[in-house]
């Protein structure tokens, strides 16, 4: 296991759960969302690996995916709408049917909706763009194997334009959703940085790579507490961040080559699809202690911040052995059948 790559999937998926906690993050990570484009980056330079090493059709890959991710995400969207009911009585029958077929068919974001009502679970977006987009470049690698890379060059040429151009695309006309433009873009960048790390590893001398790693994680952390950061720099930070990753004498690699780190990883997703539904435990608890649910003094942000990252741990680890004994019970009667 890559233990450093593991530490910013944990450092990144908290930095995501904090930023939805604004209360505790206004002002620190008004950014925060931008390091979405790490996951993204990072999926598709495993997806490269994945279609060069394993003999997988496109929907036998996709399948792998749905089957990963939909029980869980499904699940949590249940228990999200029991808890947000009254949100789904005001709303009027159709708009919850497209709602729960969005959520059960993880559309959303991926197609365009013209519709009133959002989705509950904020972070399903994500996890549907990951699924249709890899599928999307994992056909490409698979099926034009010859003219893949300038084929993904192309997309992220076009697909950046898209993006920032002088309007963000509309989400709800555009035949090409903003969200799934993004993902298409990063996981293209994450499958050529594979190209590129695997035919070009010296290219980049070794204290450059420390240099721009380094460099390259000061700037995010300088960015995080500034709205609307997004664009080239963010994406390119990333990539050299994952190239130090990638290499075992970087600095960036020593420092954070703990075992612990590769323990705890494998709960991000967890931490991810519940968060939206655990956040208001720590809200309640400060309000608790603290006598109020805002205005908090830099310490109490502090505690507060302790006792979220706590619960979100117990939460996730909790939710991810229920879901992995269900699914499996779920499976046994299935075979038996």
């Amino acid at each position: 296991m890559n233990h450093s790559i593991n530490f910013f999937r944990i450092l990144f998926t908290l930095v995501i759960a904090l930023f939805h906690y604004p209360i505790l993050s206004r002002g620190y990570l008004d950014s925060g969302w931008i390091v979405v484009e790490f996951f993204f980056i990072l999926s598709g330079y495993y997806l490269y690996n994945t279609c060069v090493k394993k003999n997988l059709s496109t929907v036998q890959y996709m399948q792998k995916r749905i089957d990963k991710f939909w029980f869980k995400t499904i699940l949590i969207g249940l228990l999200l709408n029991v808890i947000e009911y009254e949100k789904i009585i005001d709303s009027s029958f159709t708009d919850n049917i497209k709602h729960f077929a969005k959520e059960l068919l993880l559309l959303n974001e991926v197609i365009p909706f013209n519709d009133s009502i959002s989705t509950i679970n904020i972070s399903v977006w994500y996890i549907c763009v990951l699924i249709y987009a890899s599928a999307l470049i994992y056909a490409i690698l698979k099926y034009l194997p010859q003219y893949h890379k300038p084929i993904l060059i192309i997309i992220c040429f076009c697909t950046y334009l898209y993006l920032f151009n002088s309007h963000e695309p509309n989400i709800q006309f555009a035949i090409y959703p903003y969200s799934l433009a993004r993902g298409i873009l990063s996981i293209s960048i994450g499958c050529i940085l594979n190209i590129f790390i695997n035919n070009y590893h010296n290219a980049i001398s070794l204290k450059l790579k420390n240099a721009l790693s380094i460099i390259s994680l000061i700037i995010i952390i300088y960015s995080l507490p500034y709205n609307n950061i997004f664009g080239f720099v963010p994406i390119v930070c990333f990539i050299f961040i994952i190239i130090a990753c990638m290499d075992k004498r970087t600095l960036l690699y020593k420092i954070l080559d703990r075992p612990i780190f590769s323990k705890l990883s494998p709960y991000c997703f967890e931490i991810f699809i519940i968060h939206w539904m655990v956040i208001k435990i720590p809200y309640h608890i400060m309000a608790i202690l603290f006598g109020k649910s805002s205005n908090f003094a830099p310490l109490e942000k502090i505690i507060g911040i302790f006792i979220y990252f706590t619960i979100l741990f117990i939460s996730a680890y909790i939710y991810s052995k229920v879901c992995n004994y269900v699914q499996n019970k779920i499976k046994q009667l299935i075979n038996e059948k």
